[in-house]
């Protein structure tokens, strides 16, 4: 029996986590960090809510030498203040989000994004020097005080991680290649979607198109919204716009909405599985337009309901998936064209294709891979604090 705790801190993926692991050869703590507990699922009694800091939180660390196991979902602050302190003989595994390094790390921090967000975020020269003042300023204080800043508590905490798990081992190649330090091993990650309970049978395609997977400016929304208008496109566009939001950028994506004919729909409110999946399924198309891996869910579920996907190549993921056999389409090379001669939905053949490789990639049996690989793991690292 492997005794693992789970660190989590996103109620949106919090099912997948608790599925994956889902094991008799596994005793599981999955503890929510956050000062408020946003889970509504039907998980609820197998999560354990702790505030950070608290006088709960300091029982829990002390208690991770207890386990073999500790699983981080998304290395922040609050988890590499946890995870700093933990007796080495505890194996620990972080899994990947993406915000932690594209998000943090000068390389990527703005290359995220498109000329036009950038422009709206007013990302210059002078504002990125202003930040890095910033962050010396911050580490400068927390140095006086006797402590480490957020940057400096992070990158240690990295570097006390045994393993990064992820599901692409080229995205994993490509961030290596442009950070300045050595990221933790990388761990193969088995891809887990959460399904909604609707059939693609019920799929009855409209013409409309879905853009982005929310309101951050990392979707690059605004040049899908111009390439749509030189396209005199006149069927919706449906937009989640329910969370991550840059209040100026926000302003931007809805002043086209106001200022022009394209028939925009902005998802502004929370929807749920059934009701999110009940619009995506009936789109021909959708596009994303981020620089980075983000919105896998969204693009799995569009894949499997037979939805034709669009994908920036500059985003890791489209060489990744593409790899695994699926029949991806391009922005820069095939949207315009295809806009253009109303060519926005997928054949048959393409959509059995797509499933295929759905089939192949969720596979249980890749779980169960992924498992046995953490179990040996785990009695590697008995054994080198045993012997």
């Amino acid at each position: 029996m492997i005794k693992a705790l789970h660190l989590l801190s996103d109620s949106k993926f919090a099912d997948i986590h608790l599925a994956r692991f889902s094991d008799p050869l596994f005793d599981n703590r999955f503890v929510y960090l956050g000062t408020t507990f946003q889970y509504e699922g039907s998980n609820r009694p197998l999560l354990e809510w702790v505030i950070p800091f608290s006088a709960s939180y300091d029982e829990l660390k002390q208690a991770a030498g207890d386990f073999d196991l500790v699983f981080v979902y998304n290395l922040d602050y609050i988890k590499s203040c946890f995870i700093n302190g933990i007796a080495a003989k505890v194996l620990v595994c972080w899994h990947l989000y993406g915000t932690e390094l594209y998000n943090r790390y000068a390389p990527f921090r703005y290359s995220i994004y498109s000329d036009t967000t950038q422009q709206v975020l007013r990302i210059n020269r002078l504002t990125i020097l202003a930040g890095r003042c910033k962050k010396m300023a911050g580490r400068i204080k927390y140095a006086l005080l006797g402590k480490r800043a957020d940057y400096d508590e992070i990158q240690a905490a990295m570097a006390r991680v045994n393993f990064l798990a992820w599901y692409s081992k080229n995205e994993y190649d490509f961030l290596q290649a442009a950070l300045p330090f050595t990221l933790p091993p990388f761990l193969p990650l088995n891809v887990l979607v959460k399904e909604p309970a609707i059939p693609v049978s019920m799929r009855r395609p409209s013409r409309a198109i879905w853009l982005g997977n929310s309101a951050s400016p990392e979707n690059n929304h605004l040049e899908m919204l111009r390439l749509f208008q030189q396209a005199s496109f006149k069927e919706p566009v449906i937009l989640p716009f329910s969370y991550g939001g840059h209040q100026r950028y926000m302003r931007a994506v809805k002043a086209v909405q106001q200022q022009t004919a394209l028939k925009m729909t902005l998802l502004e409110s929370f929807t749920d599985l059934e009701d999110f999946s009940q619009m995506l399924i009936n789109c021909r198309a959708a596009v994303f337009n981020s620089y980075r891996q983000m919105a896998l869910g969204t693009i799995f579920l569009a894949i499997k309901f037979g939805v034709r996907v669009y994908l920036n190549e500059r985003n890791p993921s489209f060489s990744w998936l593409k790899g695994e056999g699926f029949c991806l389409y391009s922005i820069g090379n095939d949207l315009a064209k295809d806009l253009q001669n109303n060519q926005l939905s997928l054949s048959p053949g393409e959509i059995k294709q797509n499933q295929d490789a759905y089939d192949r990639l969720v596979s249980p049996g890749n779980n169960r891979l992924f498992l046995e690989h953490i179990t040996a793991l785990v009695h590697s690292r008995r054994g080198e604090y045993t012997s």
